[in-house]
């Protein structure tokens, strides 16, 4: 709908208020609008996926991971779901299909993960190339991205950070200086 210009949002809104008019019948107490609203921020919190986008050796893997752990949710390395779902490593993949085959591969694997919900997804750079439809992989849903690089760096995104489609960028990972 957003690709078309079609005014739209997420369902939890009206799912938050379908349960909050739920509970006011059972109850016979009103939920304010307010406490709907804390609700609904927390169930997106608890259900976006966070992805850490960099180059290789920039530490994804290692922060990813323990990220993961931190805040209870499921890491995924893309470029090894890319081997599982090619059955060979990243190099023979770039050897007989070239970045080209590698980039396919890796927006569907992307595809699939952004599916999911509770994810930190690691993945390179090359992910976010005006011709990989990068924010394709999260249909919709809302995901923290975390980068080595100013957000403007990335296609789609403003200077204030957000990025087009529902994707909120936040500029911020390991002490980057965002002064240069």
């Amino acid at each position: 709908a957003e690709d078309l210009g079609i005014p739209h949002w997420g369902g939890l809104t009206m799912l938050v208020s379908q349960a909050a008019a739920a509970s006011e019948r059972f109850t016979g107490r009103v939920v304010p609008q307010s406490r709907e609203d804390e609700i609904e921020r927390t169930l997106r919190r608890e259900m976006e996926n966070i992805c850490l986008i960099g180059m290789p050796g920039s530490g994804k893997s290692t922060v990813g991971a323990l990220l993961a752990q931190q805040t209870g949710r499921i890491f995924v390395d893309a470029d090894a779901a890319v081997e599982v779902h090619a059955g060979m490593p990243v190099s023979e993949i770039f050897r007989l299909e070239g970045e080209a085959g590698f980039r396919r591969r890796e927006s569907e694997v992307l595809g699939e993960l952004g599916k999911r919900s509770s994810l930190v997804i690691a993945t390179g750079g090359g992910c976010v190339k005006p011709s990989s439809k990068w924010a394709y992989c999260f249909y919709g849903k809302s995901a923290r991205l975390f980068g080595y690089g100013r957000p403007t760096a990335l296609p789609g995104c403003r200077s204030d950070g957000h990025v087009s489609g529902s994707v909120a960028l936040i500029p911020a990972f390991c002490g980057f200086d965002h002064s240069k």
